[in-house]
């Protein structure tokens, strides 16, 4: 019963990643703790993935979908503060008519 449990959870796992891998074209670098490193050494041991790479890149996928609720908050914050900047531009170039117009502003498109 455990063997058909792990069998079905690699399984299933195999399948997201493989979608997820395939997409990918980014790299970073990141620096997990002892603990977290463990758990990504144990998924690529048992071969769920092949290396320690595709393991976190999965790792981060299902992290960011688990908290989706939070980041489309994050996504609405960073929002609202390009559209307060783009407002403070234009003000600031309204009150400065020698001051370069900032760039793709409404300034900068009419010449």
């Amino acid at each position: 019963m455990l063997k058909r449990r792990v069998e079905t959870l690699v399984s299933g796992a195999t399948d997201a990643v493989t979608g997820a891998l395939d997409a990918r074209a980014n790299s970073i670098t990141v620096r997990p703790d002892a603990d977290s490193l463990k758990r990504i050494d144990e998924l690529v041991e048992a071969e769920v993935f092949a290396d320690r790479a595709h393991a976190a890149s999965f790792l981060v996928t299902e992290g960011i979908r688990a908290n989706s609720k939070l980041f489309d908050e994050i996504h609405d914050g960073f929002e609202t503060i390009k559209r307060v900047k783009e407002q403070l531009r234009n003000l600031a170039g309204k009150a400065d008519p020698d001051s370069p117009a900032p760039e793709g502003s409404q300034q900068d498109a009419e010449g």
